[in-house]
């Protein structure tokens, strides 16, 4: 299963969270001071460069004006007015010189000018840009995170860190709450099981972690067991409160849930194994269920995760037509239905957790009587009551 969380917002634990995400980058680098250390950097190679061609210019003006003073000299007689330069010529090499000198100084401050602004850019400019790239993308409904690669070691790369973290967090509030809206529509309309999909998404998240899964995919798992009846908003309000087993034609519309379900999870924002969830938990391991008659592997580890926790949940629920299972009775239908209709490792799985005691079921109450429980039986294994696990 795919992480939930883009790869800069990892936690290895939950002592790791934003604030300390942030504060580990304080002190990385400043911003101001990479700008001096760079422009300075790059004045010093100007400088350095410049000096170095101002020196070979003006040994090759000054051999010339010897030249010009001494060369013709050497060879003949030096009482010769001609032979020396002349003060007006003096004047003019000193001028050029001057001139040369000037223009150096112009194309230096402009170069030197031209570098900062490249370096600004570089540092400043274009991450920022970037930033409002990101920003004007998620404005527009593409809600897109900046990659930590792309993180420059400076303000601005914790201002990015920032951003995505205040996104996420915004993201996470706004599925939360259509979640709750959700979870609270199906609950009204299904008034026998209600808080049933709550429970699911709690028990199929401490299965997820006893099969030692990430803390992002217990994040996933609850998720999803808490929308996988979300297609029930599409059931018959008759069927769906029907105080008895239901008959073979509202069976034939109530197994209709899952796919209406993953239409209307499709398009949204969720992860995608919340999706599946919805689709897929009403699958056997063994092949014998629907929507689509997967069978082991490949059902989606998230369906074969939320078929137990779902079947927990109606084993353990009081319905109008039976009462609870105990923990006993709970236990023993598990085991009957390991590699029928469940995945073995996740039936292991919630045994480990029922042995330590770490599932907790306030309304299990006590056992049902004994006739019927299972295939034949009153908790939606087999045919007999489809309505208690659908």
């Amino acid at each position: 299963m795919a992480s939930n969380r883009p790869r800069w917002i990892q936690v290895s634990g939950p002592a790791e969270d934003p604030a300390k995400l942030l504060s580990d980058r304080k002190g990385v680098g400043r911003l101001t001071l990479q700008i001096i250390f760079s422009v300075a950097a790059f004045i010093l190679t100007v400088e350095a460069v410049t000096v170095s061609l101002a020196v070979r210019q003006r040994a090759r003006d000054l051999e010339k004006m010897r030249e010009r003073m001494y060369g013709t000299a050497i060879t003949r007689h030096v009482r010769q007015p001609e032979d020396l330069m002349t003060e007006a010529e003096m004047q003019a090499e000193l001028s050029g010189f001057k001139r040369r000198m000037i223009i150096s100084v112009f194309a230096l401050l402009a170069v030197v000018l031209a570098g900062t602004a490249l370096i600004i850019q570089k540092r400043v400019a274009r991450p920022i840009r970037k930033m409002l790239d990101y920003n004007d993308d998620s404005l527009h409904g593409q809600i897109r995170f900046i990659p930590e690669e792309e993180y420059p070691p400076n303000e601005l790369g914790t201002l990015m860190l920032s951003r995505n973290l205040m996104l996420y967090s915004l993201l996470q509030a706004y599925k939360k709450e259509a979640i709750d809206s959700l979870v609270s529509a199906v609950d009204a309309k299904d008034r026998y099981t209600y808080g049933h999909s709550r429970r699911v998404g709690h028990y199929g998240a401490l299965i997820a972690r006893a099969m030692g899964l990430s803390q992002d995919e217990q994040d996933v798992i609850r998720q999803a067991g808490d929308l996988h009846d979300i297609g029930k908003i599409a059931i018959p309000e008759e069927i769906l409160n029907a105080p008895r087993a239901l008959t073979n034609e509202e069976w034939e519309i109530m197994k209709k849930h899952p796919r209406r379900g993953e239409a209307m999870l499709r398009f949204t924002t969720f992860h995608p194994d919340v999706r599946l969830g919805a689709l897929t938990h009403h699958e056997n391991f063994d092949g014998s269920g629907y929507p689509d008659k997967l069978k082991e592997d490949d059902i989606p580890r998230v369906g074969r995760i939320l078929h137990v926790a779902d079947a927990l949940d109606a084993m353990t629920s009081t319905r109008p037509y039976r009462k609870p299972l105990s923990i006993d009775s709970v236990v023993d239908e598990l085991l009957r239905h390991k590699g029928r209709m469940f995945d073995p490792k996740v039936v292991d799985a919630l045994l480990r957790l029922i042995e330590r005691g770490k599932i907790k079921i306030p309304h299990t109450a006590f056992d049902h009587p004994a006739a019927g429980v299972g295939d034949a039986g009153t908790w939606g294994l087999g045919a007999a009551d489809p309505a208690d696990t659908a």
